[in-house]
């Protein structure tokens, strides 16, 4: 959850313009909204979501690798896109994974429960995008991507 609303809410630090950020990155989510299911089926629930937490790691993580990195260009924003799209199938995978997890008698608690932990990275994420980003833009950036490829 810190992972996805803090991408989602780092627009101003990875994007020259923070309005074409913010509608790229929702027409972005629909193809793994739709995609989601039939992933799961063929691939399964775990590697599904190991994968795509891997590869928004290293989507985030990327475009910090070459010196000088200009946030307006294409690339950077597609590469960033491509992360905010796998953080999207893991953010959809883990609810239902989550909810397979526990055992029916307490299944309502526990998914309750662990939404309520994820929230808490939710309410987390501003403080990260704002106080960190204002100090140097990339701050962010190694946190979500290394928070996700953990």
């Amino acid at each position: 959850t810190l992972v996805y609303y803090g991408i989602s809410l780092n627009s101003a630090n990875l994007s020259a313009d923070p309005f074409l950020y913010t509608a790229i990155g929702g027409v972005v989510e629909v193809p793994c909204y739709i995609a989601g299911a039939p992933i799961v089926k063929r691939v399964g629930r775990r590697l599904t979501t190991i994968l795509s937490l891997l590869i928004t790691g290293v989507a985030i993580l990327a475009p910090l690798a070459v010196p000088n990195a200009n946030t307006a260009s294409w690339w950077f924003l597609t590469v960033v896109m491509v992360g905010k799209m796998t953080v999207t199938l893991a953010f959809q995978v883990l609810y239902l994974y989550t909810s397979e997890l526990y055992p029916t008698s307490i299944r309502l608690q526990g998914l309750g429960f662990t939404s309520m932990i994820g929230r808490l990275g939710a309410v987390i994420s501003p403080f990260i995008t704002e106080n960190l980003g204002s100090v140097y833009w990339a701050f962010p950036s190694i946190i979500f991507g290394c928070l996700s490829a953990v």
